[in-house]
């Protein structure tokens, strides 16, 4: 079962579970990073030095790694604008600049905060409220212009909710018919 991450029945446990992954390649980064920081380095130069100086860690963490490099590319891939968009994408909320999907933080069932990626048109005004809440809240030094359209998106197309369970796909459809009458 998936909770929101910051309600009140939800625990974190943040970075450990991450960094259980290849400790020892962190640990060996770690140490080139601080040794060469002060003269200064580049994220290539880093990567070269580990091959060179603990090619074994590598070796043995190699499934850590690979799953540590995909996790990675999913997640820049969820972060990346695809190309055009359809004609019904470009019709749905083309006045407010959201991207076409948003990253809810959920804890699961063992407790661990994770990021599962959603369609706008999909959140329940729920989840969209949960989520803008948890975006909006201090220390954040600003709000992102996602945020901010995906709050207006959600103020404009509430009234036409059933329930909070109800889509904000389904909403501006409803909206969208009334717009038509």
């Amino acid at each position: 079962m998936l909770r929101y991450a910051g309600s009140p029945d939800s625990e974190s446990v943040g970075m450990t579970e991450r960094n259980r992954r290849a400790p020892r390649t962190r640990n060996f980064l770690a140490a080139i990073k601080s040794k060469a920081a002060r003269k200064g380095i580049s994220t290539e130069e880093l990567i070269k030095i580990l091959y060179r100086d603990h090619p074994e860690a590598i070796r043995a963490e190699a499934a850590d790694i690979l799953h540590i490099g995909l996790i990675r590319l999913a997640n820049d891939t969820f972060s990346l604008r695809s190309g055009p968009a359809t004609s019904a994408q470009l019709e749905l909320f083309s006045e407010y600049g959201t991207g076409k999907t948003v990253a809810l933080r959920v804890t699961d069932a063992t407790g661990r905060v994770i990021r599962i990626h959603k369609a706008v048109d999909a959140l329940t005004l729920l989840e969209a409220d949960r989520h803008i809440a948890q975006e909006t809240k201090p220390p954040r030094p600003r709000q992102s212009k996602e945020t901010i359209e995906l709050a207006r998106l959600v103020a404009d197309v509430r009234k036409y909710g059933k329930s909070g369970s109800s889509t904000i796909g389904v909403c501006w459809t409803a909206a969208l018919a009334t717009r038509k009458k």
